[in-house]
């Protein structure tokens, strides 16, 4: 059985080398730690920035112009899509109107 080298053996005995392993080995934990710490304040802050933004999307959604835009936009697709006959006539009824109103306007 082979025996093991005394000179190895003493170096793991050896308290100066151990305590200095263990300070290499604190360092590293202690730089991870602070690695951890700056991406946890990253990670708030970005969760921060997504639930203000989630916020501004809300009051766009539940505003009176969205939903009046929505209206406009349903209108709209259900007269036909801009080349169809439905919608120059549509068209043609708008500026009749818009034209009129302009006239008034003027007066």
């Amino acid at each position: 059985m082979p025996k093991p080298e005394p000179e190895k053996h003493q170096d793991y005995a050896n308290p100066d080398l151990l305590q200095k392993a263990l300070y290499q080995l604190l360092e590293q934990i202690s730089k991870r730690d602070q690695k951890l710490v700056e991406k946890d304040a990253q990670l708030l802050y970005m969760q921060a920035q997504i639930t203000e933004k989630e916020a501004q999307l809300n009051e766009i959604v539940t505003s009176k112009a969205w939903k009046i835009m929505l209206f406009i936009q349903k209108a709209r697709s259900f007269l036909g899509s801009p080349p169809s006959r439905r919608a120059q006539m549509l068209r043609r009824g708008l500026d009749i109107i818009s034209s009129s109103f302009k006239k008034i306007g003027r007066n």
